[in-house]
């Protein structure tokens, strides 16, 4: 035998084959694909010699407009714009219903608990609103993309330059 390629492995599958003749065989079946490839080259694509009046391929015409196709209006707060193209009313309508009924369940429920320590938060909850809420999402969302060293950082800055007023403006 003078080469791997004149090896004949008789009733074996590629299963029973050893790695070094299973990879042998796909090489065989890989020449002989590209071989036939080859013969079906469109001229096309054929090398051919470049002059001074060769202006390469027509370029595509494009018709289309670029940009947005449904651009938020100039004026338009990013809260509502983002926040209500996924989340309809009656989605926040329910958030914001079972989280006051949760609330008021809570207070209810650790009334005798909360007399003993009158400085919890809980003294000051106030039922939320539809607007807060959606207020509060797009101001979760835009958190991603301000990376900040801490939540405080959000609100306030020392530095004019690391300032972000859309923060608290938004929840005031």
């Amino acid at each position: 035998m003078s080469s791997d390629s004149e090896v004949d492995f008789p009733n074996r599958n590629k299963d029973n084959l050893t790695d070094e003749e299973f990879m042998d065989s796909d090489l065989d079946e890989d020449l002989s694909e590209s071989d036939e490839a080859e013969s079906f080259t469109p001229s096309a694509e054929e090398w051919r010699p470049v002059d001074d009046h060769d202006c390469g391929p027509r370029p595509v015409l494009f018709t289309a407009h670029p940009g947005p196709k449904h651009a938020p209006a100039p004026d338009a707060k990013p809260v509502s714009t983002f926040v209500n193209l996924f989340l309809t009313d009656d989605i926040v309508n329910l958030v914001v219903n079972e989280t006051n009924k949760y609330a008021r369940q809570f207070i209810e429920d650790n009334h005798k608990n909360l007399e003993t320590t009158p400085r919890s938060r809980v003294h000051k909850w106030t039922p939320i609103s539809n607007e807060e809420f959606r207020a509060f999402l797009g101001v979760t969302m835009n958190m991603r993309l301000n990376k900040k060293p801490n939540y405080n950082a959000y609100w306030y800055s020392c530095n004019l330059s690391q300032e972000t007023p859309w923060f608290p403006v938004h929840m005031n």
